[in-house]
């Protein structure tokens, strides 16, 4: 009996802070005839995620993580957990599930994995210590990734989202999810590796 082809599907990860995000972005890939595994808890089911999503014939072909919450704390006032919590929720965990999510699509030789992090790694963001050295860290990751898994057909992609603490300067979530789809659909002849989006009131 011959076996069926997996159907394509979408993996999104997420915290609190992108739920709307992956919601707007479940929505798009629903209507694109995309399943959509949607995971709020990170790293502790991302294994699970990868496996249930094999025992229903779905093959992912996207796959987002955005992860972490912004933590009002400076460098002095930040302590050893706050830095640690930050790097794990951020930057270790985006490790995982990137390394997961590679390992099942290169078999296929194509897919895309967004990393959904925030523009203090790359510039300062006051009160922001532990969460920018963690949004550095997973920037570095997904420039790593890109270069390794690039020339074996899988793109991966980092989004610098602009925001403070109280979401002001934020781009919007349907926004968001639209420039995460044009990543998407891209062409590897015209690969995107770092996109910042930010509102055009935001100062550069």
């Amino acid at each position: 009996m011959p076996q069926k082809t997996p159907q394509p599907c979408a993996l999104l990860f997420c915290s609190e802070q992108h739920l709307d995000v992956a919601q707007a972005l479940a929505r798009q890939c629903e209507q694109a005839g995309l399943a959509v595994h949607l995971c709020t808890e990170g790293l502790a089911q991302s294994e699970a995620v990868f496996q249930r999503a094999r025992q229903s014939g779905h093959q992912p072909v996207l796959v987002v993580h955005g992860g972490g919450t912004l933590l009002n704390r400076s460098a002095l006032s930040s302590t050893a957990a706050d830095f640690e919590s930050a790097w794990r929720s951020v930057c270790f965990t985006g490790a995982v599930i990137g390394q997961q999510a590679m390992t099942a699509m290169l078999p296929q030789g194509q897919g895309t994995v967004i990393f959904l992090g925030h523009a203090s790694a790359a510039e300062r963001l006051s009160g922001a210590a532990a969460y920018g050295a963690a949004s550095a860290g997973l920037r570095s990751l997904a420039q790593s990734m890109a270069r390794e898994g690039g020339p074996k057909g899988l793109h991966v992609a980092h989004v610098l989202l602009h925001g403070d603490m109280q979401g002001h300067g934020r781009p919007q979530a349907q926004d968001v999810a639209a420039a995460c789809w044009q990543l998407h659909q891209q062409d590897p002849s015209t690969w995107t590796h770092e996109l910042d989006l930010r509102p055009s009131h935001t100062p550069s």
